[in-house]
Parts: C-alpha cells; structure tokens; sequence
C-alpha cells in the first residue's frame, strides 16, 4: 500500500515485523538495526516539519537487540597466529598480517592499512581515523614493529572486509583456534542453538575486541 508518514502506526510496525521476523527470518539484532534506520528518518522528517505522527517514539518501536557471544583472542592464542609459517601463502600472509595489526592497535577494520613508516614517530602511531574523521595516538606494540617495518610506508594490503573474514577463519583453523562455543540467536522468531568452533567465529571485528579485552586483562 501506499506509505504516508501519517500510516506508520501499531498496525504497519505489525505488519514489518511480519516481515522481518517470519517472511524474510531476520536475526532479532538486524531487525533490530533496521529498525534504528528507519526511526532516523521519521524523526529527522518530523524535524523538517514534513509530519507530526510521534508513534515511532513509543518504547517499543524498535524490537530490543540480543545479547550474542562475540569471541576474542587472548594473546597465546595471538602468539600462534603470528609463528604460523605462510611465507609460501601471499593471500593468508598478507591477510595474517593486516589482522595482527589489528590486534595490536584496536583501530578499526577500515583504518589498518594506515599503520605505515610514515604514521610512526618514535613508537607512537598518529592516524586520522576514517569513520570518525579525528585523530588518534596510540603506542606501537612491539609485536607488530616487524609487521609495519615489512609494508613499509605503503601499510598493509587493503582487502574486502567480505573476503577477509573468510581467509582469517582459515589462518585461525591453521594456527589451531578450536575451541568448542556454543552460540544462540533468534531467527524467524525462534532461538536457534548452534555449536562451533571458535575459528569459524572470527572476524575483522575479533582483532578490535581482541585488543580491548587484552589491554584490558593486562590492567
């Protein structure tokens, strides 16, 4: 039917969430981010005095997220990813490579490549951060001094993030990362229960919360 900012109602949040929930199986945190979006452009179209309907402020607009296990590294762990020996394998050595990156800084996926010669001072790294455009100065772990010196002032390779969440998965199979997770998620409305092993679990995002939760163990 046609939108109209006056129709968004409980009968058109019923009728999305069908949608979401049952027609497509969303996972309860996409819909959940959807949803976000979606409330965004109401209220800055309420802002622009384009409609006065206030029904997308009601508490439960947006679906509440889910609590998931989101895995981390732990520096022993870390330590066998960087003796794996892939100096005849460019594609998991260059991909390798970027992770320990970050890993060691806890920038974001989109800012690794930025960790060069030409950033370095001493030991201290200086980068204008690319989501949030502002600068940021960390200390250059000694871990990863091989790694920058080795790329240079290029950085390390750019990758998709789409392509390296598959090769790091295999980096991590490689290094033995195989502890056994149980993980749960609601899909289409229902929990689903899964068991895996922890490298089928890792992702870009591993190297940032690997980071935090290190620094973070280390006091």
């Amino acid at each position: 039917y046609q939108l109209t900012w006056a129709r968004i109602d409980s009968k058109f949040k019923q009728d999305l969430d069908q949608y979401f929930f049952q027609d497509c199986e969303l996972a309860a945190n996409t819909g959940n981010r959807y949803y976000k979006h979606l409330k965004q452009v109401i209220k800055h179209a309420q802002n622009e005095g384009l409609h006065t309907n206030t029904y997308f402020q009601h508490s439960d607009f947006v679906p509440p997220a889910e609590s998931l296990v989101k895995v981390f590294l732990n520096e022993a762990e870390l330590q066998k990813i960087a003796d794996l020996d892939l100096d005849k394998n460019d594609r998991l050595r260059l991909v390798r490579d970027a992770f320990m990156v970050g890993c060691w800084t806890g920038l974001r996926f989109s800012d690794w490549h930025k960790v060069t010669t030409a950033t370095i001072k001493g030991h201290v790294i200086r980068v204008i951060q690319t989501k949030t455009k502002k600068p940021v100065i960390l200390p250059l772990a000694p871990e990863i001094e091989a790694i920058v010196q080795a790329y240079g002032s290029q950085g390390v390779n750019q990758i998709s993030n789409q392509k390296l969440n598959d090769y790091i998965k295999e980096v991590a199979l490689m290094a033995g990362i195989c502890e056994l997770f149980i993980t749960s998620i609601t899909r289409g409305g229902r929990l689903v229960t899964d068991q895996r092993e922890k490298w089928q679990l890792v992702t870009s995002h591993t190297a940032r919360r690997s980071f935090a939760t290190n620094m973070y163990l280390r006091n």
